[in-house]
């Protein structure tokens, strides 16, 4: 079994990477992971593609369109975004998880 590291992170923020580049360096348990990068730039993100592919709701839309609270948070791009972004992780984690059970049997 093997693990991976996710980070959640996006391509412009190149001092915060740095900087966590530089934790998972000094940690013993997070330097020799598989390390993964994953970010979605919820500004520059075609929502109308997700919209149109079904992968936004009209509501979800709206709400980006026109922030509004959802769940008690303003739904704004940058919001979008982080969820999209962890999306993939999970994603990721259950190919992984499918990949490790194949290799099994």
């Amino acid at each position: 079994k093997r693990e991976h590291l996710f980070v959640v992170h996006l391509d412009s923020e190149e001092g915060k990477k740095r900087r966590m580049l530089a934790q998972i360096a000094s940690s013993e348990i997070l330097k020799g992971l598989p390390l993964q990068w994953v970010g979605v730039d919820g500004r520059e993100h075609d929502v109308a593609l997700d919209y149109m592919d079904g992968t936004l709701s009209s509501e979800a839309l709206r709400s980006v369109s026109w922030p509004s609270v959802v769940g008690g948070e303003y739904m704004t791009r940058g919001a979008l975004g982080c969820v999209l972004a962890h999306t993939v992780v999970w994603d990721e984690c259950a190919q992984l998880a499918r990949l490790q059970r194949e290799l099994r049997t």
